[in-house]
């Protein structure tokens, strides 16, 4: 999740046969999918990945399980992934508004958007979504003509729905509060905190304190349902990570774990995890229990997985905890990841811990073998160039 955010919060040479068209033959590319849309009478839709999230390779999972009940209910469209971050699907990507990952987007055979939703909560959950945007397969430009003619809550909220997960959360905020407004019993709390993340992020005219006000406003101030509270907390501690005493973020984290204690909503353990974490820290500030708890949240095997190396490594990097143990271990995911992007990432992680630990000499040296790693990546030249400024700043 931590490189979601990097990324993006926050998650490529298109690899379109990474999963089928299951009604027929496999989309060998982005044009052959729309081709066999139009040949089926049938919707597209496309699941955009990044290689590093987390959630997308829970989905692929689960979508190679056949008692997921997930390839049954992609028998009615044309299905085809594609890798957001390299190749075409940048521009692809850029074109139906992902900023976030997974991004599912729904479009007819002339390729015009219909639905965006993003995020993967499950078999139940992606299946509830695909069916909700199957229910209603015309444009998305149509549903605004049809709200137009005959404004409803219902309608206006949908709109605010789908423009958020578009990438257009200015124009998502503005239908939501007239869903509000013609519906003052309508709850769209999580949708419009949703969608003022998205804003805060890519704006500059609204930034994260105005989100977090927002945020104030709309959980410690209001009634918003656990899943709301402990989302909206993780996103608080994003937008408010440069504050030394957290003072901003601990409202929610109390109130946080009152919401987990208190209800029966079936909550995502990962966040409920997360955001325990961070109470630990920051409310009974234990930073040994939070890294106690970290690794018991850890999957079995994590040791010998670089990935979940990089996980561990660079959690403890962003919290300030652990640190040598923590370099060790992202160096230990170097000499295990595959060269390339993956390496790359972790020599990363690595590079970051040799600074935070004020040894920056060794920091560029990781971010130089990253860049051998990843030469067309313009991130760790920039990593590079900022690690050089730091040495030079110190040597003065």
């Amino acid at each position: 999740m931590t490189r979601s955010i990097r990324a993006a919060l926050t998650c490529a040479l298109i690899l379109l046969v990474a999963a089928p068209a299951f009604a027929g033959e496999h989309a060998t590319s982005y044009a052959d999918a729309l081709k066999q849309a139009k040949e089926r009478d049938a919707v597209v839709v496309i699941d955009f990945f990044a290689d590093w999230c987390g959630p997308c390779k829970a989905f692929d999972r689960d979508l190679a399980d056949t008692q997921s009940g997930i390839r049954d209910a992609l028998d009615a469209v044309v299905f085809i992934s594609i890798d957001a971050e390299k190749g075409e699907g940048i521009e692809l990507a850029q074109k139906y508004g992902v900023t976030g990952f997974p991004t599912y987007a729904m479009m007819n055979p002339d390729g015009e958007p219909i639905e965006n939703w993003v995020g993967y909560g499950g078999p139940d959950h992606f299946r509830e979504s695909l069916e909700t945007a199957l229910a209603d397969p015309v444009t998305f430009e149509e549903k605004v003509a049809r709200y137009t003619a005959e404004p409803t809550a219902e309608r206006a909220k949908n709109l605010g729905r789908i423009a958020s997960a578009s990438g257009k959360p200015a124009d998502a905020m503005v239908y939501l509060a007239k869903a509000e407004e013609l519906d003052p019993e309508l709850d769209v709390t999580s949708e419009m905190l949703d969608a003022a993340f998205g804003r805060a992020r890519k704006d500059p005219e609204y930034s994260m304190a105005d989100y977090v006000e927002l945020a104030q406003q709309r959980v410690l101030e209001g009634n918003a349902d656990a899943e709301t509270t402990l989302m909206t907390t993780y996103y608080v501690s994003s937008a408010t990570a440069s504050e030394e005493d957290h003072a901003t973020l601990k409202p929610f984290l109390v109130l946080s774990r009152e919401a987990v204690s208190s209800t029966d909503e079936e909550l995502s353990q990962g966040l409920v995890d997360a955001v325990e974490m961070m109470a630990i820290m920051y409310v009974d500030e234990d930073m040994d229990a939070a890294v106690k708890m970290k690794r018991s949240t850890m999957p079995e095997g994590w040791m010998e997985d670089p990935g979940q190396l990089n996980n561990f490594a660079w959690w403890c990097f962003e919290n300030d905890v652990n640190l040598e143990e923590a370099q060790q271990l992202a160096l230990k995911g170097v000499e295990l990841a595959d060269p390339g992007e993956s390496r790359a990432q972790i020599l990363d992680t690595a590079a970051e811990l040799c600074n935070a630990l004020g040894n920056c000499d060794e920091a560029i040296e990781m971010i130089r073998l990253a860049i051998e790693q990843s030469p067309d990546s313009e991130y760790y030249g920039e990593q590079l160039a900022r690690f050089e400024a730091i040495q030079e700043e110190s040597s003065e």
